[in-house]
């Protein structure tokens, strides 16, 4: 793919949604880690509960904000690619969730399916008390091996709903180039992240703000590496339509 596709990493926007979605996944990181661990255990048990409660009220609330807010961004990048744009000229609006809130179900459902066969490896794991973090690496594979295609063919069929698409999944074959060069560097993105974001696991605010601007900063050019090959499938199709 051409270098020239990075450059959108460097448009004030990108800087801006960059930022916003790393201090939002700081917060959730920090509060998740919290609830967790409750801090206050010296204030008296009913004290205490008051605080856990608290802390998971506002976990719930920050996580979907952030990670609904998180998959409209992804899906504007992977989309705006798609149409062979070298900048995203069409961010979400900070407001309207409404809006694009249905949207959001691209990524969150292409994730969640691909996860799927790898949860079946780790529930016995966890189930086992292997640490958390080896238990879930199992899901980390399935991740990177097929969201790109299950997210792909929600693209092609324009629903978030169905995740199979024949002429992604064809294309497997009739455009090999252009997966194996993906195939090269996604999964190898994903993986990284999540191993950076085992950092979340030290409870430490400020190392959360960077784990966090290395995670969305992958996730970006995961997603806009992934919107290039889409265009590329896109193209070979209708030459041969």
């Amino acid at each position: 793919p051409p270098i020239v596709l990075l450059k959108f990493l460097l448009q004030p926007q990108t800087f801006g949604y960059w930022g916003i979605l790393s201090v939002g996944a700081t917060l959730v990181a920090s509060c998740f880690y919290f609830a967790v661990n409750p801090p206050g255990q010296d204030l008296g048990e009913g004290t205490a509960k008051v605080i856990w409660v608290a802390i998971w009220i506002l976990t719930s609330i920050s996580g979907c904000l952030v990670v609904g807010f998180l998959s409209i961004t992804l899906l504007t990048i992977a989309g705006e690619t798609t149409n062979g744009t070298l900048n995203i000229e069409h961010w979400p609006p900070l407001t309207g969730f409404l809006d694009w809130a249905l949207d959001t179900l691209y990524v969150i459902n292409s994730t969640v399916i691909a996860a799927l066969p790898g949860a079946l490896f780790t529930a016995p794991l966890i189930l086992f008390g292997v640490p958390m973090w080896i238990s879930l690496i199992p899901v980390a594979l399935s991740v990177s091996a097929l969201l790109s295609i299950l997210f792909a063919s929600m693209l092609e069929n324009r629903s978030c709903f169905n995740p199979v698409a024949l002429p992604i999944w064809r294309s497997l074959k009739a455009n090999t180039s252009c997966w194996t060069v993906f195939y090269l560097a996604g999964p190898i993105m994903l993986i990284s992240a999540y191993a950076i974001g085992c950092g979340y696991a030290l409870g430490n605010i400020l190392a959360n703000g960077f784990i966090s601007v290395g995670i969305v900063g992958l996730l970006f050019v995961y997603f806009r590496l992934l919107g290039w090959v889409i265009w590329k499938v896109r193209e070979q199709i209708a030459a041969k339509a």
